[in-house]
């Protein structure tokens, strides 16, 4: 159905997929309707001349039709589609119309709110109909029309308080329009505002000012993002991104209507009872409305897919000749920069995007190990060094083999995993093996914008801690367990480790460990000794009223990075919580051990007392205060501290201060 939708079918050619062509959105009911398009011929891969007329005729329309922020190639689902759409705005949602008619022919309801409007009543029944929501806010009544006017001979105090006035507002409305949100846990894209494409005040006048609408409407953009962060199962959609890279000028009214407006030009404008009337506007301007309201739509359905996972590409395995680099290495003599300059780099550059998004990639080439690592270290390694591909494969067996031993190795399925290689027979053998394989195209033009921006490369959520550290962790799995099964005791076995944990205080201007932190804090589970759950700002509250350290835990193999924090009101042990990823280390005794040193030398003689709350999931940290000579006070949830006396634990231990 999705194919369909969008004019193709799905084939059985050499490629994944053989992507469809794009169309517009179907124009309103009052519109007479253009023929439907007949579905085209079935193109030839397996020649030169055939594959050339596939790139001509097809990619190029589809990466640069409605589709083009949204590549269709990796798509393996054809009903990845939502069933029911809920759309909340003021009337410049209304001229979407997609309610009337939409590029997936999908079942849309609209909400038409303005200014105050409470939203009506719906049960959790009604709501649960609804795949998703768009919610689309009113500039003009955040931003009224004079706000700004006469902003020259304001002061910086004075254009301060209109700014915030209108982030007041836009928190009313924000409150008010996500109402289904708060209450169901609809699933919820905010759309962001226009932003004006020129200074009135002038071309040369300063633009990070906000006396300049343009940078106002920025601000406000980074406010409503703030308010959108801090609510669950929602996001925001960057409108203002899909219409710069549409083209502001083929849609976006500013050079007509006031700047507050912020909605699209009215194409059949015509002003016939004037003295001299002109012509529809869409004779003096070139408007693309039409376009760009499909191509709006494809990225909610994109937006879709990407919160409700499908199918995603967890691995990417990439060649390395022609590939990641101009040209065959052993070829040449001498190759020089060259090799690495322009798209090659653009796509590695697209690969660590894709690691940083928690993804894997690795590398399979028929090439000599002993080159391919000379001419990395020459080219690439001091900016992504060959380390961070999870595995490297070089030889001369076919292809095939090598992808099952990083399949093997990676614990992952053929369904998982994309490969880029810019040989057709290499991707025919490859495909042969693994009939269920995603292989892209040959056509190197496309191949970082898919991975950038398709559905299938994208994730709703970073952790920067986990997504630096997944290749390593794999990595240091597999020779963990190696060195687990070859160790003689379990004494042995984390003697060997050499665990190294480093001990910190937390303060809220270390901004990366504070968010690190919360993170921990209001995700896990199993090490978590009262699961207490806190906003951001009670959190920071905390750290600045009372003590928190934060733990960071290394090994042999690999840097854990930020894996536990402790919570310190007074003498007491409000909570502690650690990532799953190093229990069986020993670390919370050790890390016990060292705070009991830091509360005897700056409270001496105060008693110490803990915190344990019994909860289903956290039967993992319910043993560390008894173990440690905590004993709990009758009926209670606190423990007191009788002798400490921890287990015995391996390892180094170091506070930071």
């Amino acid at each position: 159905m999705f194919f369909k939708l969008f004019g193709q079918k799905k084939t059985n050619a050499e490629e994944h997929v053989e992507p469809p062509v794009p169309v517009a959105p179907e124009p309103p009911p009052a519109v007479k309707e253009e023929p439907a398009q007949s579905e085209p011929p079935k193109l030839d891969l397996t020649s030169y001349e055939g594959r050339l007329d596939f790139l001509q005729k097809r990619l190029s329309g589809l990466h640069n039709g409605i589709t083009a922020l949204s590549p269709l190639e990796l798509v393996t689902s054809n009903d990845h589609l939502p069933q029911k759409v809920l759309i909340v705005g003021h009337c410049g949602a209304d001229h979407w119309g997609y309610h009337r008619s939409n590029p997936t022919k999908t079942p849309t309801e609209f909400l038409l709110v303005n200014n105050l409007q409470v939203l009506p009543e719906r049960s959790a029944q009604e709501l649960a109909s609804f795949d998703f929501q768009v919610v689309n806010f009113p500039l003009r009544f955040v931003m009224q029309d004079h706000f700004l006017w006469g902003a020259a001979s304001k002061s910086d105090a004075e254009i301060q308080a209109v700014f915030q006035r209108s982030v007041d507002a836009l928190q009313v409305l924000f409150d008010l329009y996500l109402q289904y949100n708060q209450q169901h846990r609809l699933l919820t894209f905010v759309t962001n505002f226009m932003v004006p494409s020129f200074n009135p005040l002038g071309k040369l006048m300063p633009h990070y000012d906000l006396r300049n609408p343009a940078f106002f409407v920025q601000r406000i953009n980074q406010e409503l993002e703030r308010m959108v962060r801090a609510r669950s199962n929602v996001y925001m959609l960057d409108l203002d991104g899909i219409t710069s890279y549409f083209g502001k000028r083929y849609m976006q009214e500013d050079l007509l209507n006031l700047l507050s407006h912020g909605s699209y030009m009215p194409g059949n404008l015509k002003d016939e009872s004037r003295i001299e009337h002109a012509p529809p506007l869409n004779e003096h301007y070139r408007l693309d409305a039409a376009n760009f309201l499909g191509m709006l739509w494809v990225e909610f359905i994109s937006a879709f897919r990407i919160a409700n996972p499908r199918n995603q590409v967890k691995l990417i395995v990439v060649d390395l000749d022609d590939t990641l680099w101009n040209g065959v290495v052993g070829d040449m003599d001498n190759p020089d920069v060259s090799i690495a300059e322009g798209w090659p780099s653009g796509l590695l550059e697209a690969l660590s995007y894709f690691k940083d998004r928690g993804g894997l990639i690795a590398i399979v080439s028929k090439n000599q190990p002993d080159v391919v690592k000379k001419v990395w270290d020459s080219f690439y390694e001091s900016r992504f060094p060959l380390r961070h591909f999870v595995a490297v494969k070089c030889g001369f067996i076919p292809k095939s083999q090598m992808v099952a031993e990083v399949l093997k190795e990676t614990q992952l399925t053929d369904m998982s995993v994309l490969v880029i290689d810019d040989n057709p027979a290499e991707r025919a053998e490859i495909k042969m093996a693994f009939p269920k394989i995603r292989i892209l195209h040959g056509y190197h033009y496309y191949w970082r914008k898919i991975i950038m921006l398709a559905a299938e490369t994208q994730v709703a959520f970073i952790s920067r801690e986990s997504s630096q550290k997944k290749t390593d962790l794999l990595k240091s799995q597999i020779e963990r367990q190696t060195l687990m099964q070859s160790a003689h005791s379990r004494d042995s076995f984390l003697a060997d480790l050499q665990v190294k944990t480093k001990l910190k205080r937390l303060t809220a201007q270390d901004e990366q460990a504070l968010q690190r932190c919360h993170e921990l804090l209001n995700k896990t589970n199993q090490f978590n000794t009262t699961t207490v759950r806190r906003s951001l700002a009670e959190f920071t509250q905390f750290v600045n009223a009372h003590a928190v350290y934060f733990f960071q835990v290394s090994d042999r193999f690999t840097d854990h990075g930020i894996v536990g924090l402790v919570l310190l009101q007074g003498s007491s042990i409000e909570q502690f919580v650690m990532s799953c990823r190093v229990v069986g280390l020993d670390v919370e005794y050790g890390v016990l051990n060292l705070l009991m040193d830091i509360l005897n030398a700056r409270q001496p003689g105060q008693a110490v007392t803990a915190r344990m709350t019994v909860a289903d999931k956290n039967l993992l940290s319910r043993a560390i205060f008894s173990d440690c000579g905590f004993e709990q006070i009758l009926d209670s949830d606190v423990w007191r501290l009788v002798e400490f006396k921890a287990p015995t634990f391996q390892g180094q231990f170091e506070w930071v201060q």
